[in-house]
Order: structure tokens, then sequence, then C-alpha cells
């Protein structure tokens, strides 16, 4: 799907992946035109590898886009989750989760649907087929358009906008080319992912994630009756793993607690290796960009945010700067666009300095408040156990779960844990 190639639009958007779909059909709700520039030719176009767990922060702007529904029926799981820790299984209420679930739904499933909804928006011109090579500067600090190559027809174009937003993923060439900085933590896990067909989990159809000493592994129920795995192998076993690293792989989750009937189900894909998934922040002073998705921040998919946290922040960009857009007002929306990164930093911080924490590849235990108190509290006690889960789901930050009441909870499943044990 192809549409005719204006070169004047309010906002143009590099990336036509959820994030950045997602981007265009709120900017074009708001009545500004934008042009989605997407370098594959196929509508249905998708990242292959992917948690594809969807936090439940996630589901109130999977609402807004109006498409839960079409999710829905192609088969997405409300997903609800489980936690293995040393001191045994966290098991948070469902019918409390079912209160903020998000999905387990695949990009082959997730990308298409957020895609043509998108192309289907009078406000928005898909430009398929369409790889952006330059960014076009009116002075060396402010960028006013793009530089775009027609791959089917041959055509250049140049197109231009008030805004160009970057969310074309972990290697953005946009961040790229406006020599984008970056605040990185390093990643001592290597990740391993495939699907299996017909895996039966002993949680049934609740996900199950695994912090099995320095390593993690989850197993994530999804569309089309498959089961994805995956292991964060630290790096310092690494070179074994990759001796055999198939046999490896299956004989692993066999020998997890409760983990899943590998004997019994298909692999249905080849293994895909994950290297250097470093956490990494962009920073970058140039006026008429903004980035959102993993062009902004990038991070461990360990905890598999990587889509949650992307249609957070084309959320957040479209909020701030619509009012500027429409106004047609250049300062303020140097200013909104700042704001946009700094609400980007403030509500994700505690999130990503745990996450990126982890990545260093120390066993979870000791994060203040202290990970051991609180993972060991949420085996015995129900409470502790849902209030977890809503901070599994980025509905709340770790400051938010430093109240007198929860503190209270901990002292009780402390005691409650050292007399059955």
């Amino acid at each position: 799907m192809k549409h005719k190639c204006k070169n004047k639009y309010d906002v143009i958007i590099v990336g036509s992946g959820p994030v950045g779909s997602a981007a265009a059909i709120l900017y074009a709700e708001q009545g500004l035109s934008v042009g989605l520039i997407e370098k594959s030719k196929d509508i249905n176009s998708y990242k292959p590898v992917c948690t594809h767990f969807l936090q439940g922060v996630a589901t109130p702007i999977l609402k807004k886009l109006n498409v839960v529904d079409e999710i829905e029926k192609s088969g997405a799981i409300k997903n609800f989750i489980q936690l293995w820790t040393k001191w045994g299984w966290i098991k948070p209420d469902p019918a409390v989760s079912a209160e903020h679930h998000g999905y387990n739904v695949r990009r082959k499933t997730l990308d298409p649907i957020l895609r043509k909804r998108a192309a289907a928006h009078e406000n928005v011109t898909l430009l398929q087929g369409y790889k952006m090579t330059a960014l076009i500067f009116s002075d060396p600090k402010k960028v006013i358009g793009v530089e775009a190559d027609d791959l089917e027809g041959g055509e250049k174009h140049k197109l231009f906008a008030n805004l160009i937003v970057g969310a074309d993923g972990r290697n953005s060439i946009v961040a790229k080319k406006i020599n984008a900085s970056y605040e990185k933590r390093k990643n001592n896990r290597t990740f391993y992912v495939s699907y299996y067909k017909d895996l039966k989990l002993t949680s049934g159809l609740i996900s199950q994630l695994w912090f099995w000493g320095k390593h993690v592994a989850y197993a994530f129920p999804c569309d089309g009756d498959l089961t994805l795995l995956c292991i964060g192998l630290h790096d310092e076993q690494l070179s074994e793993f990759k001796k055999d690293y198939k046999s490896n792989f299956h004989n692993f989750f066999k020998e997890l607690p409760d983990g899943p009937d590998m004997d019994s189900a298909d692999r249905v894909a080849n293994i895909t290796v994950g290297p250097n998934m470093d956490t990494q922040r962009a920073v970058h002073q140039i006026e008429g960009v903004a980035l959102i998705g993993d062009a902004m921040l990038s991070i461990d998919p360990y905890a598999g945010t990587g889509v949650a946290f992307g249609l957070l922040s084309a959320d957040w960009l479209v909020e701030k700067t619509c009012h500027s857009l429409l106004e047609n007002d250049p300062i303020a929306l140097l200013n909104s666009v700042r704001d946009y990164e700094n609400i980007h930093k403030k509500k994700l911080k505690e999130h990503e300095f745990i996450i990126s924490s982890y990545s260093s590849g120390r066993e979870f235990n000791y994060i203040f408040p202290p990970e051991r108190a609180v993972l060991s509290s949420a085996v015995y006690d129900q409470k502790v156990a849902n209030k977890l889960d809503l901070f599994l789901n980025r509905e709340v930050n770790l400051s938010d779960l430093i109240t007198f009441s929860f503190l209270a909870r901990l002292v009780r499943a402390q005691f409650l844990r050292a007399f059955k044990t």
C-alpha cells in the first residue's frame, strides 16, 4: 500500500512499527497531516524477534488507538505472570491482575494491525517502500525535512515538516544523522529466543519468568497457539552454551522448577541469538527532531518493556507537541519537545535503573528497597505479590511502593517466612 507523496506535512515519522504507527494515528486524530515513512514494501512487515509481552500500562493507549478489539480477535492473550525466585513462586492474584492486564501478541500480528490503522486515516500518508537517506538542515542545529528514496520507482524526494520523529529502532538512522550521544549501561547477558507449538506450561496460559542465578528465562504464551521461550544467559557461561546451543536451550528449560514440558512440544522456529542488547538512552540538542520508542530508549529485553515504553513515548510526545504544531509555533514546539524528553526520563528513570542494574549480570536480590525483602515477601504475602505485579506492569514506579502500609506488609511477610522456614 502506497499513498501519493506530498512534499509538506505537519509531522514526518520515520519508521512504521507499532510506535511510529501509533504516533501517526495520534497526531492524525488531532487534525495534523502525517507522512509515515517505511522502508519495507510489505504492509504486513514486522519485527521478527520481540518478547511480545505488552505490560498493562500500554492497554489504555491501545484503547485510545481503537485497536483492542482487533488485537483480541487476532488471538492475543491477556497476560498475567508468575515469577520464580530462590524463595519460591510469586503468584499475583489473576482477578486483581485483570484490572491492569496487558497482552501477549506477536509482532507478526501487532505491527500490521497498527500500520493498516494508520494508513487508513485520512490525515496519514503511508510512504511505503521509501527509505530516508538524509535530514535537511536549515542551519547546523535545526532540521526542517528529510530526503527519501522511492525504492520501487527510483525517485528521490525532499519532504518537509515542522517536526521529524525518529521511530526507527535501536539503531536509529535519524539519531545517527543528528549525531545523538548515548547514555549506556552494558548488558552482560546474551539472549536466545524461539517459538514452540503445543507447549504445556504448569501455569496454563499464565506467563512464567525465572530468576535463575545470574540467568533469566521466560515462557510467554501468545497468539497462534505458540509460546515464546527466551533465555538471558550470563556471558560467563556463553562459550560453553554455544557449543551445542540447540540442545542446551532445550535442556535449560527442562531443568527449571515447574518448567515447561519440552519433550511434548515442537520447536517451530529457529533459535535467534541477541547479543549486546545494552540499555541506551539517546540525547541530542537538534531542533525539529524528536525520538520515540527504541530510538529514544532501548532497554534490556529481559523486562519485555520495549513496545509498552514505546507506546508511552508516542503518547507523551503527541500530547506535549500537538498544540504547538497546530498553532505552527516553532518556539513553543522546541520547548514542548524538551518537555517530552524530560517527562520521558522522569517517568521511566526508576524502571530504567532497576532493569539496567540487573543487566550487569548480577543476581536479582539487592536494589533499594531491598529486593531480597520484596521478592521473598511476595512469595508469602498475596498483597505484596499484587503490588509487585503493578510495578512489573509498569503501572507504578518503585517509589510509589514505598508506603507505610507496604513496608508493614513486608515486615509481616518476613515474620511469616521465618515461621514457615
